[in-house]
């Protein structure tokens, strides 16, 4: 999947997104999730205080950053999943995901560019602060603590690198949609071939296979998992078989 992006529209929908989150931020507003996000917990929003991120719900497949633009705000994610993307000839390329308890944007506390465009992959509520509310925050000792517990969250939950480095076609992405951990994985054929790092030609024809092994069904945007032991066999069989090899 390639994202077209209008620079102008993401800009003008960012600053109206910032604004709302003011306003949200300036009522307190709360609900029980900002209880278990290690910001709202380090800000005390347990004890009645108000967090220094306001959350908005963002549709699938909408912008909520784009690469090269200067960093205003700060992002994080609390419910669903975002891709990170970047420009490959003038079209914004997936290269990984980030889920719930993950942080957007963290590198404009020193850096002046956004590295990546993020792009909802599903409906998203997504927390946000302005920058320099965020360096405030991040000058208190329980705020970097909470921005550190945030960014290692978001290691955790970056798309596993393991599938896209070793191994045959099939055994590459049965390991990613091992690695998943969803019974159910919504993306295009498009968007998985990038975040494993393959031609979607190659990617379609592993997916056959794995279909015709009874691990997995296809669908339009939509892959089930049917038989775990069945993909566990494919994603480990490249590896045993070039230990026997070797051995």
């Amino acid at each position: 999947m390639t994202y077209v992006i209008d620079r102008d529209d993401a800009l003008r929908r960012r600053r109206r997104f910032a604004r709302e989150a003011n306003r949200r931020y300036s009522r307190g507003v709360q609900d029980p999730a900002c209880l278990t996000c290690p910001i709202g917990a380090a800000a005390g929003v347990g004890r009645g205080a108000a967090c220094p991120m306001a959350a908005r719900k963002r549709p699938a497949g909408s912008c909520i950053h784009v690469e090269g633009e200067p960093v205003e705000s700060v992002f994080y994610i609390k419910h669903g999943v975002v891709t990170l993307a970047r420009d490959r000839d003038g079209a914004a390329v997936p290269h990984g995901l980030r889920r719930a308890r993950s942080l957007l944007g963290l590198e404009g506390l020193v850096e002046s560019e956004y590295r990546d465009s993020a792009h909802a992959l599903t409906d998203v509520t997504v927390c946000s602060a302005p920058l320099e509310r965020l360096r405030t925050f991040a000058e208190k000792p329980q705020g970097a603590r909470a921005l550190l517990e945030a960014t290692l969250s978001a290691g955790k939950s970056d798309t596993p690198l393991r599938a896209t480095t070793d191994g045959n076609a099939k055994a590459r992405a049965a390991r990613w949609l091992l690695d998943a951990a969803e019974p159910v994985i919504k993306l295009r054929r498009v968007t998985l071939a990038g975040l494993i790092g393959m031609q979607p030609e190659t990617l379609s024809r592993a997916l056959a296979v794995l279909v015709r092994a009874g691990a997995i069904t296809v669908g339009r945007g939509r892959i089930e998992i049917r038989d775990r032991n069945v993909l566990r066999s494919v994603a480990t069989g490249a590896t045993a078989a070039r230990k026997r090899a070797g051995a």
